[in-house]
Protein backbone atom coordinates (compact mmCIF):
# COMPACT_ATOMS: atom_id res chain seq x y z
CA UNK A 1 0.00 0.00 0.00
CA UNK A 2 1.12 3.55 -0.78
CA UNK A 3 -0.11 7.01 0.14
CA UNK A 4 -1.13 9.37 -2.66
CA UNK A 5 1.13 12.47 -2.79
CA UNK A 6 -1.86 14.71 -3.50
CA UNK A 7 -4.81 13.57 -1.39
CA UNK A 8 -3.13 11.23 1.11
CA UNK A 9 -5.43 8.31 0.26
CA UNK A 10 -4.02 4.83 0.69
CA UNK A 11 -3.98 2.81 -2.54
CA UNK A 12 -2.71 -0.52 -3.85
CA UNK A 13 0.29 -0.42 -6.08
CA UNK A 14 2.53 -3.06 -7.62
CA UNK A 15 6.08 -2.54 -6.35
CA UNK A 16 7.43 -2.38 -9.89
CA UNK A 17 5.12 0.30 -11.39
CA UNK A 18 6.33 3.21 -9.20
CA UNK A 19 3.00 5.06 -9.06
CA UNK A 20 2.79 7.74 -6.41
CA UNK A 21 -0.71 9.03 -7.18
CA UNK A 22 -3.98 7.20 -6.62
CA UNK A 23 -6.06 8.42 -9.58
CA UNK A 24 -6.20 10.40 -12.81
CA UNK A 25 -7.82 13.27 -10.90
CA UNK A 26 -4.86 13.43 -8.51
CA UNK A 27 -2.39 13.13 -11.42
CA UNK A 28 -3.95 16.14 -13.16
CA UNK A 29 -4.00 18.16 -9.93
CA UNK A 30 -0.34 17.30 -9.31
CA UNK A 31 0.64 18.36 -12.85
CA UNK A 32 -1.28 21.63 -12.62
CA UNK A 33 0.58 22.55 -9.42
CA UNK A 34 4.00 21.16 -10.28
CA UNK A 35 4.31 21.46 -14.05
CA UNK A 36 2.84 24.83 -15.00
CA UNK A 37 4.20 28.34 -15.30
CA UNK A 38 7.91 28.57 -14.45
CA UNK A 39 7.94 24.88 -13.48
CA UNK A 40 7.03 23.78 -17.02
CA UNK A 41 9.74 22.60 -19.41
CA UNK A 42 8.21 24.81 -22.11
CA UNK A 43 8.09 28.00 -19.98
CA UNK A 44 9.40 31.03 -21.84
CA UNK A 45 9.27 33.62 -19.09
CA UNK A 46 5.63 34.66 -19.24
CA UNK A 47 5.73 36.02 -22.79
CA UNK A 48 2.03 35.68 -23.63
CA UNK A 49 0.99 39.08 -24.97
CA UNK A 50 -1.68 40.89 -22.99
CA UNK A 51 -4.11 40.92 -25.92
CA UNK A 52 -3.96 37.11 -26.09
CA UNK A 53 -4.60 36.85 -22.37
CA UNK A 54 -7.62 39.11 -22.88
CA UNK A 55 -8.86 37.11 -25.89
CA UNK A 56 -8.52 33.70 -24.24
CA UNK A 57 -9.50 34.54 -20.69
CA UNK A 58 -12.73 34.02 -18.78
CA UNK A 59 -13.68 37.70 -19.07
CA UNK A 60 -13.69 37.45 -22.89
CA UNK A 61 -15.66 34.20 -22.85
CA UNK A 62 -18.27 35.80 -20.58
CA UNK A 63 -18.45 38.90 -22.88
CA UNK A 64 -18.95 36.66 -25.93
CA UNK A 65 -21.67 34.59 -24.23
CA UNK A 66 -23.47 37.75 -23.08
CA UNK A 67 -23.41 39.23 -26.61
CA UNK A 68 -24.82 35.98 -28.07
CA UNK A 69 -27.57 35.80 -25.45
CA UNK A 70 -28.50 39.48 -25.89
CA UNK A 71 -28.79 38.93 -29.66
CA UNK A 72 -30.69 35.63 -29.21
CA UNK A 73 -27.96 33.75 -31.13
CA UNK A 74 -29.03 35.58 -34.30
CA UNK A 75 -26.77 37.22 -36.88
CA UNK A 76 -27.43 40.95 -36.68
CA UNK A 77 -26.82 41.45 -40.42
CA UNK A 78 -28.61 38.61 -42.21
CA UNK A 79 -30.87 37.21 -39.48
CA UNK A 80 -29.40 33.66 -39.45
CA UNK A 81 -30.34 31.91 -36.23
CA UNK A 82 -27.72 29.59 -34.75
CA UNK A 83 -25.04 27.87 -36.80
CA UNK A 84 -21.49 29.19 -36.84
CA UNK A 85 -21.70 32.54 -35.10
CA UNK A 86 -19.00 34.95 -34.01
CA UNK A 87 -19.01 37.84 -31.57
CA UNK A 88 -17.79 40.90 -33.47
CA UNK A 89 -16.20 43.94 -31.84
CA UNK A 90 -17.75 46.97 -33.54
CA UNK A 91 -14.79 49.14 -32.51
CA UNK A 92 -11.77 46.88 -33.10
CA UNK A 93 -10.35 44.88 -30.22
CA UNK A 94 -6.77 45.97 -31.02
CA UNK A 95 -7.44 49.72 -31.16
CA UNK A 96 -9.88 50.12 -28.30
CA UNK A 97 -8.70 48.11 -25.29
CA UNK A 98 -11.05 50.09 -23.05
CA UNK A 99 -14.03 48.75 -25.07
CA UNK A 100 -12.97 45.10 -25.24
CA UNK A 101 -15.51 43.92 -22.70
CA UNK A 102 -18.26 46.49 -23.27
CA UNK A 103 -21.41 44.62 -24.27
CA UNK A 104 -22.51 47.60 -26.40
CA UNK A 105 -19.34 47.18 -28.49
CA UNK A 106 -20.33 43.66 -29.54
CA UNK A 107 -22.72 42.10 -31.99
CA UNK A 108 -23.47 38.57 -33.13
CA UNK A 109 -22.58 37.81 -36.75
CA UNK A 110 -22.48 34.65 -38.83
CA UNK A 111 -19.06 33.87 -40.31
CA UNK A 112 -20.00 35.08 -43.80
CA UNK A 113 -21.36 38.43 -42.59
CA UNK A 114 -18.41 38.90 -40.25
CA UNK A 115 -16.03 38.53 -43.22
CA UNK A 116 -17.72 41.49 -44.93
CA UNK A 117 -17.07 43.94 -42.07
CA UNK A 118 -14.31 46.54 -42.53
CA UNK A 119 -12.56 45.37 -39.36
CA UNK A 120 -12.44 41.61 -40.01
CA UNK A 121 -8.96 40.13 -39.36
CA UNK A 122 -6.25 41.81 -41.51
CA UNK A 123 -8.69 44.43 -42.83
CA UNK A 124 -8.62 45.96 -39.33
CA UNK A 125 -5.11 47.27 -40.12
CA UNK A 126 -6.75 49.73 -42.51
CA UNK A 127 -9.09 50.95 -39.79
CA UNK A 128 -7.91 54.28 -38.42
CA UNK A 129 -9.38 55.00 -35.01
CA UNK A 130 -10.82 58.48 -34.63
CA UNK A 131 -8.68 60.70 -32.45
CA UNK A 132 -10.28 61.65 -29.19
CA UNK A 133 -10.37 65.37 -28.77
Amino acid sequence: MKLCKVCGTSFRNAPTNGKTLCSEKCRLEYLSKNNSGPLSATWKGGLTPFYLKDRRGPKYKEWRKTVFERDAYTCQMCGQIGGKLQADHISPFAFYPELRFEITNGRTLCVECHKTTPTYLAKAKNFIPQLKG
